[in-house]
């Protein structure tokens, strides 16, 4: 069996993790439920966060600047999020799937500048102080319904926003 984490033990008893390549909620689970976790962190091999891999979790301890390459985000995997810190940390990511950040909680910059397609209840219920998302060329059904963003920057205008579905923002007006 592959090794996909190296745990590092720190003299305060708790340890840092590092992903080698995939990031699964088995692992994750697998992870805290048998170690006190300080930090995760994730190598240049990680390009997808997978389905509900961080769901209903406080990630204040996830180093999210460190998933440089990642690509993809998927299905719930923020959904219920607490302490997100991502700032300047998913440049890369492309795609998302339904619901990735739906009830997610952040005070920081949640920058997602290259997603282009922005899916059913992506940010349901999210709670972001600031939310980029300035390639987005369409934005589908209930995308942030009940949302609470304090600021969100698109591209000006909506020059780009080809196709802005009319309930995408149903319930916040």
């Amino acid at each position: 069996m592959k090794n996909f984490s190296e745990q590092y033990y720190m003299d305060d008893g708790f340890i840092a993790v590092v992903f080698a390549e995939h990031v699964t909620r088995a692992l994750i689970d697998y992870i805290l439920k048998n170690e006190t976790v300080q930090s995760m962190q994730f190598t240049d091999a990680v390009k997808s966060f997978e389905d509900e891999c961080f769901k209903g979790l406080n990630v204040d301890c996830v180093d999210f600047a460190t998933a440089e390459n990642l690509e993809n985000i998927g299905y719930s995997c923020f959904e219920n999020a607490k302490n997100i810190h991502a700032e300047d940390c998913f440049e890369n990511v492309q795609f998302l799937k339904p619901y990735a950040f739906a009830g997610a909680e952040s005070d920081d910059c949640i920058n997602l500048p290259n997603v282009k397609y922005v899916p059913e209840g992506c940010f349901e219920s999210a709670k972001i102080n600031h939310l980029v998302l300035t390639n987005s060329v369409s934005m589908k059904y209930n995308a942030f319904r009940n949302a609470v963003i304090a600021n969100l920057s698109v591209d000006s205008k909506f020059r780009k926003l080809y196709k802005l579905n009319h309930m995408a923002f149903d319930d916040n007006v």
